[in-house]
C-alpha cells in the first residue's frame, strides 16, 4: 500500500464572509487543510504562524489592503517562497503586471468557476 500523501493547505485571506466560506468548502472539498483570515492583518500573521503551501488572497481587505499583504509576504523570510494566487474582482492588464512584479504566481478574476480556481492552484502547486 502507498504511503499517503500529505494534505496540502491554503490560506484563504477574503473579508467577504459567503466568499470565504465558499472557498473553504470548495478547497476542503478538493482535499486541502483550510485557514482563514478575513483582514489583511490576519492574513500577513496567520501566514507566519502556519506557512501554508498557498496563500488565496483578495485585493479589497481591511486593515492592509492585498497589495500591502503580497508586499509583506514576500519581504519576509518566513513566507517570501510561499506562492500566492490573487482572486479580485477587477483584473486589467496594469493589474496583472503589478502582481507579476511582486512576485505573486497569477491573478484570477471574480467570479471565478471553481474548477478553474483547483486547476489554478493545483498548477501552481506542481510547478513551485
Amino acid at each position: 500500500m502507498a504511503a499517503a500523501q500529505p494534505r496540502r493547505s491554503v490560506l484563504v485571506i477574503e473579508d467577504e464572509q459567503d466568499t470565504r466560506d465558499m472557498y473553504v468548502v470548495l478547497l476542503g472539498q478538493s482535499g486541502f487543510d483550510v485557514a482563514t483570515a478575513r483582514t489583511g492583518t490576519e492574513g500577513f500573521t496567520r501566514a507566519c504562524e502556519i506557512r501554508p503551501n498557498l496563500i488565496l488572497t483578495d485585493l479589497g481587505l481591511p486593515s492592509l489592503d492585498g497589495w500591502e499583504v503580497i508586499r509583506r509576504l514576500k519581504a519576509d523570510t518566513r513566507t517570501k517562497q510561499i506562492p500566492v494566487v490573487v482572486i479580485t474582482g477587477r483584473s486589467t492588464p496594469e493589474l496583472r503586471d503589478v502582481a507579476a512584479k511582486l512576485g505573486c504566481a497569477s491573478l484570477l478574476t471574480k467570479p471565478c468557476m471553481p474548477d478553474d480556481l483547483i486547476n489554478e492552484i493545483e498548477r501552481t502547486l506542481v510547478t513551485r
